[in-house]
């Protein structure tokens, strides 16, 4: 048990004082001196008027933003040139074709597999599969704290899973990539939590920007992801990275998915409008449908009985399986490439269905199992596939209902993941960008609107990137963030304690102790808080001689406490600072006054709200 002293309530008010306005920002300031560090959340800059600190919040954000557009080049190249040494060199070596099929498909993600896994499994096993719900987990629930292995490992990781054909996307690994290096940064310059969030939106954002050359896009979906809200502080140094990241991608890459080429009408019928509703309810419900298959397939992985290292060599066995009766076409990798093939060949409505069904099965089979690459370029390509399918199943139905097909492609990719990972604005941005015109907005917000309606009243928040949080009792849905920002600890207090004094002997203390299943309960004088006992501590009471000893010389006088009205993501942070699982709530006014305890695990069922696909 953590002995910690307990501090002074005056103290606390103090602190409270200078920094109610930055709690309503949430995380608009920096820390630079000793002064500072002494703040828990640090001084508002723009009601302190430190303008000081906020440039320099802007210059760290523009260095993170930089590194984390190398980043996501860096690790486009990798992929690139594993997926050179696997497919041009490896497999001609180790193919063996039986009735028209080349077995060696089935080898190489297995290969892929077999060398990521182990290493993944024994030094950072959260970043194994996609890893954007474990960046969401760190931000809202363990301090911003995001471990430097992180960057190394998922570049090598991701790039030989992919690179060897594994059905992923590069978008999530960069993700967790840009996230570590603005963590990183935080840590090395000793920012706090909240100040961490910031730089880590802006890896996020960074990333994303580069990867599709779209710095505006890029940057909002980093934020609806990680942030409750779009304020004034986190936002400019957001874009600033999202500038940085995105003008590095377009120097040194080229967009994976060719959407310019598609030719955009510049208007559209009322009919066609409502059409578009209808596509993008459809769209929405297949989305919903794949966030629930995605689920359950994280769930079966994670039930197989083999050993953890194993379980992604299963998956990439599924994985080959299916690339080997279609090797080209997308299914392995990211898909781009397929959906840049139907961009320009005309394929039959049942083909392009099957192919959005095999994506799905191949993609739950290499990430949910544990393999290392992301979700949002496989599910474009689902989207892409499901979306064309639809119309031309309309098509053939109705036969010249729908001129061009192609754009419907597109708009299926922003529908179905809309649905998927519950971020319409961001995806909506994105998409616009991707496409190089104007013309796009409109028929993206008529499909994105219906669907993310319907997958949000389906799903109950709850988005593809957090289905493993969900599986780990660590619930992050659509409200998650606000819920932190908003509530106090007070909302959440255990209050049924039996509560010990204390004269009482350790004999009696355990035989309370067993009546209940706290880890620790108070040791109380009337209403007044005098210590805390845990089962440990009680366990030392019995003297040689068989006497007890009373719980005032077992009880811990030093312990970590928060007022009630403290919010809920200040406690988390203090948790994870003090390494507690529980923390003593008192009445703001009298810091000896007991109220009940916050309990982590406690809270954690509280907002369980399981979704309906359970």
């Amino acid at each position: 048990m953590i002995v910690i002293r307990r501090e002074s309530m005056q103290d606390h008010q103090k602190d409270r004082r200078n920094d109610d306005e930055a709690r309503a920002l949430s995380n608009g300031s920096i820390t630079l001196n000793k002064q500072d560090l002494e703040t828990p959340i640090g001084k508002n800059i723009l009601h302190h008027h430190d303008v000081r600190r906020w440039l320099v919040l802007d210059v760290l954000a523009l260095v993170v933003g930089i590194l984390g557009g190398f980043s996501a080049i860096l690790l486009q190249w990798c992929i690139a040139w594993f997926k050179t040494l696997f497919f041009s060199f490896i497999l001609p070596a180790i193919s063996l074709r039986i009735g028209g099929f080349n077995l060696g498909y089935i080898i190489l993600p297995i290969i892929g597999a077999a060398i990521v896994s182990p290493v993944l499994t024994r030094y950072a096993a959260s970043l194994k599969g996609g890893g954007v719900g474990s960046i969401m987990e760190s931000v809202a629930y363990q301090r911003a704290e995001i471990a430097p292995r992180t960057w190394p490992l998922k570049l090598l990781g991701s790039a030989i899973t992919i690179g060897s054909g594994g059905s992923g996307g590069p978008e999530g690994p960069t993700i967790q990539m840009g996230a570590s290096i603005g963590a990183m940064l935080g840590q090395w310059f000793h920012l706090m939590p909240n100040e961490k969030r910031v730089l880590i939106v802006c890896g996020v954002g960074a990333g994303i920007g580069s990867f599709f050359n779209a710095p505006l896009g890029g940057t909002i979906f980093a934020i609806e992801l990680l942030l409750p809200s779009f304020e004034f502080a986190t936002t400019i140094p957001a874009f600033i990275a999202g500038v940085a990241g995105g003008a590095i991608g377009n120097w040194l890459s080229q967009p994976e998915f060719l959407l310019k080429s598609i030719t955009y009408p510049a208007g559209y019928s009322l009919g066609e409008y409502g059409f578009l509703a209808v596509f993008g309810l459809v769209l929405g419900a297949l989305g919903f449908l794949w966030c629930k298959f995605y689920f359950k397939a994280q769930k079966k992985f994670a039930r197989l009985k083999v050993h953890p290292a194993l379980k992604p060599v299963v998956g990439a066995l599924v994985t080959g399986c299916i690339i080997m009766l279609i090797p080209s076409l997308g299914i392995a990798g990211s898909g781009a490439d397929g959906v840049n093939f139907v961009l320009s060949n005309q394929l039959f409505f049942l083909l392009l269905l099957g192919l959005g069904l095999l994506k799905m099965v191949t993609t739950a089979a290499t990430v949910g199992s544990g393999g290392s690459a992301g979700l949002l370029a496989p599910s474009f390509y689902i989207g892409c596939m499901l979306g064309g399918g639809f119309v031309g199943f309309f098509n053939f139905l109705v036969p010249g209902a729908i001129d061009n097909v192609v754009i419907y492609y597109m708009l299926g990719m922003g529908a179905f993941f809309t649905a998927a990972s519950q971020e319409p604005i961001g995806i909506l941005i994105l998409l616009t960008e991707m496409s190089g015109t104007l013309a796009t907005l409109l028929p993206l917000m008529v499909v994105i609107t219906p669907a993310f309606i319907i997958s949000a009243l389906l799903s109950k928040g709850l988005s593809i990137y957090t289905t493993g949080q969900e599986l780990k009792n660590r619930p992050i849905h659509g409200d998650t963030e606000m819920i932190l920002l908003e509530s106090t600890v007070c909302e959440y207090v255990v209050k049924d304690l039996k509560q010990l004094s204390p004269g009482m002997n350790a004999f009696e203390a355990s035989t309370i102790f067993k009546s209940q299943s706290y880890p620790v309960l108070p040791v109380l004088e009337v209403d007044r808080i005098v210590g805390i006992i845990s089962v440990s501590d009680l366990n030392k009471g019995s003297a040689e001689d068989g006497t007890m000893a009373n719980v005032d010389a077992l009880m811990q006088t030093t312990f970590p406490s928060v007022p009630s009205c403290t919010k809920l993501q200040e406690a988390l942070d203090m948790t994870i600072e003090k390494d507690s699982n529980w923390l003593v709530v008192v009445d703001p006014g009298k810091s000896d006054l007991f109220l009940g305890l916050f309990l982590k695990d406690i809270f954690f069922q509280i907002v369980h709200a399981k979704p309906v696909f359970y």
